[in-house]
């Protein structure tokens, strides 16, 4: 099977390269910006077709595992994304086989993934990162170049190809650091972040910040590592009754009502919920707009963790009448 995304060629020559390339069928999403080409030996159908995403059901013969593959081409607005986000949570609900999403997604991770450019924000992966974290998705890596697109306006393809693999064996994809509220029971918690926070970093002040948290982030999640150990371990089962326990929560709201309005609105009022648009210094007053926000931040994390050795005078206790005697004490 081959997927295209952003073909850069008018649609109606969509069957010239069906043939070109020597596949069978052809399968496209409702803007004609994704391809799929397949052959007869594989049984293709079309589970979700949208203009971003179109996602199909293959299955080799009738006695091999079925497995879904969702292929993305994502709009270039953190606001026309939302929509996407959406339809890979209520997939993700339907979906309970192998399951592969691949393609475009027009927004990175860490600053690291990219190059040249405007710095990177955090908050322009926020959306990406809760529905990977909602749908449980886990990046499986892949080798070669560190970038896969490139904004040099060529009219032809800018994109690298990339090859997927199904198989048997079991591959260590990329682990994202999840802060669990345990943690802040531990010991030396407080300590480590004293000590990482204190590291210089250079840049503006929402940079700053954006680093800080990320290096904070390693250290704490090799520290939980050597400190404490695997946490996710004997969780499947908890995880099944957890699932199970929403499952009668969700039935008993819904009453069988098979639309997804209702987990669109309880995502949406989520992400609205959770958005960071002001903050309150320490003066009583509101403080908005990103750079304000970092900066107030920053300088309330920077004082709370540098505190220097309070002096204290010994002649304040002096202030303390004495209520028991000597008498009383060699009683």
């Amino acid at each position: 099977m081959v997927a295209i995304s952003e073909p850069m060629v008018h649609k109606n020559k969509v069957e010239g390269c069906k043939r070109f390339l020597g596949f069978n069928n052809c399968i496209t999403n409702s803007n004609r910006q994704i391809w799929c080409f397949s052959r007869d030996s594989f049984i293709v159908s079309i589970t979700k077709n949208q203009d971003q995403l179109i996602t199909l059901k293959i299955q080799k013969n009738n006695n091999s595992q079925d497995l879904y593959v969702t292929v993305v081409y994502a709009k270039c607005t953190a606001v026309a994304r939302v929509d996407l986000w959406c339809s890979l949570e209520d997939l993700n609900n339907k979906i309970n086989i192998p399951w592969c999403i691949v393609g475009d997604f027009n927004v990175i991770l860490h600053p690291e993934e990219k190059i040249g450019g405007r710095p990177h924000r955090n908050a322009n992966s926020f959306d990406f990162t809760e529905c990977m974290d909602s749908c449980g998705m886990s990046d499986i890596g892949y080798t070669g170049s560190n970038y896969t697109w490139c904004n040099n306006r060529r009219p032809r393809l800018d994109h690298r190809p990339m090859l997927f693999r199904c198989g048997n064996g079991s591959t260590n994809g990329k682990k994202y650091f999840k802060f669990l509220d345990f943690l802040t029971d531990q010991e030396d918690f407080k300590d480590i972040i004293a000590a990482e926070w204190i590291i210089n970093v250079n840049g503006n002040p929402l940079w700053r910040l954006q680093q800080k948290l990320k290096n904070l982030g390693r250290k704490l999640s090799q520290w939980s590592r050597d400190e404490i150990g695997n946490v996710h371990e004997n969780t499947d089962e908890r995880e099944d009754k957890m699932q199970f326990l929403e499952e009668i929560n969700l039935n008993s709201r819904s009453k069988g009502d098979s639309n997804t309005k209702y987990f669109h609105y309880v995502i949406r009022e989520r992400r609205r919920k959770l958005q960071l648009h002001r903050i309150k210094n320490k003066k009583g007053k509101w403080i908005t707009g990103d750079n304000k926000i970092a900066r107030c931040a920053l300088k309330h994390f920077e004082k709370l963790f540098n505190l220097k050795n309070p002096n204290i005078d010994p002649s304040i206790m002096e202030c303390i009448p004495t209520c028991i005697s000597d008498e009383i004490t060699t009683l």
